[in-house]
């Protein structure tokens, strides 16, 4: 039916805009702020990134294109489930050489 294609346009919309506003919240932008300076960190600098990719050699960590509030969604949720390959970066014994290198 042509109406059923409308309605999802619309519906799109609307979740689109519902995501801005929800982007507008302090604590969202904060928490935005703190995930682009990890993935920032994480793939500006060599020995944390050869860690990661270690750990989590398939999944690469997205950065932020401010076309849209959901791009700053998608951005949060993969951090979220690269958690676990993020934490191990930290423990890692290399990682003491590459923050005595700094």
């Amino acid at each position: 039916m042509p109406w059923q294609n409308t309605f999802k346009g619309c519906a799109t919309h609307c979740l689109d805009l519902l995501l801005e506003d929800w982007g507008k919240e302090p604590w969202v932008k904060r928490l935005v702020t703190h995930v682009k300076t990890i993935v920032s960190f994480i793939q500006t600098h060599h020995m944390p990134l050869v860690i990661y990719r270690w750990y989590e050699p398939t999944f690469i960590l997205s950065h932020l294109v401010e076309t849209r509030f959901p791009t700053k969604k998608f951005m949060v949720n993969n951090l979220v489930n690269v958690r676990e390959a993020i934490e191990k970066i930290i423990v890692n014994p290399y990682w003491l050489v590459f923050i005595n290198s700094l």
